[in-house]
């Protein structure tokens, strides 16, 4: 009998890698869902700050305060009116 390919025999070590490979690629199966929708409660604000003429206000002081939880934090306006508050719990 003659193949046109020549027949591959798995040894243990590659039976073994495919095991685990397969118990892996299961595993994630389970384990993914867990870390991958984890949410961060971590919140940001930006913004520009104008006066009447649409020009920007350097200097002016932004104050956040968390109603709920009482967290108060601020910032000052860049030149350009840009104020920018991250990870505001």
């Amino acid at each position: 009998m003659t193949y046109l390919f020549t027949p591959i025999r798995f040894s243990q070590f590659q039976l073994s890698f495919f095991q685990l490979l397969l118990f892996f690629c299961i595993g994630g199966c389970f384990v993914g869902p867990i870390t991958i929708y984890a949410q961060g409660t971590d919140a940001s604000i930006s913004g520009r700050i104008t006066d009447e003429n649409n020009e920007a206000l350097p200097g002016a002081t932004i104050e956040v305060v968390n109603q709920s939880t009482g967290f108060a934090t601020g910032t000052v306006t860049n030149l350009q009116g840009v104020y920018n508050l991250q990870q505001l719990p």
